[in-house]
């Protein structure tokens, strides 16, 4: 019969520290960044969108938008989602400075609402406030008219 080897305390110290230090330094290696287009431009606009609006006080909305662009107008969007309702949102707008900015109707002529915006997850999806406009017939101080959206990219990246 053999018998039995115990290791030596300086190797199973040794040991010890070796699997500790390498399993510290994995957890503190940063994961490959995201990447990231270095300016998130209009044409990331393009495509089918999921909304969620948020109201100040109430049930959230959520709905299918898309945004393609502008025939006349290249620098620019135009898009529209449908409300629960079934009434019609039509969009147009741009990313300027990095903000995402659009004009919102439901007649096509006079603007209702607009739109701000900023880029999240490396322009994956946006995130900013939708608030009635200075032409519409509703109160636009009015902070409990003004509703939170957030915008994701359904179907992935474009």
């Amino acid at each position: 019969m053999t018998p039995c080897r115990v290791p030596k305390p300086d190797f199973v110290a040794w040991l010890l520290v070796t699997v500790l230090s390498a399993s510290v330094a994995h957890a503190q290696t940063p994961s490959a960044p995201l990447s990231c287009p270095a300016e998130v431009g209009t044409a990331h606009l393009y495509g089918q969108w999921q909304l969620t609006l948020r109201p100040a006080h109430g049930q959230h909305t959520e709905a299918p938008l898309r945004l393609e662009r502008h025939p006349d107008y290249t620098e620019t969007v135009r898009g529209q989602w449908t409300a629960p309702s079934g009434q019609v949102h039509l969009l147009s707008g741009d990313i300027s400075e990095g903000e995402l900015v659009l004009d919102e109707s439901v007649d096509g002529v006079n603007i209702s609402a607009v739109w701000a915006g900023y880029p999240v997850d490396c322009g994956r999806g946006f995130e900013g406030e939708r608030r009635p406009s200075a032409g519409s017939d509703t109160d636009t101080d009015n902070p409990s008219l003004r509703q939170r959206f957030v915008l994701r990219r359904a179907g992935g990246w474009h």
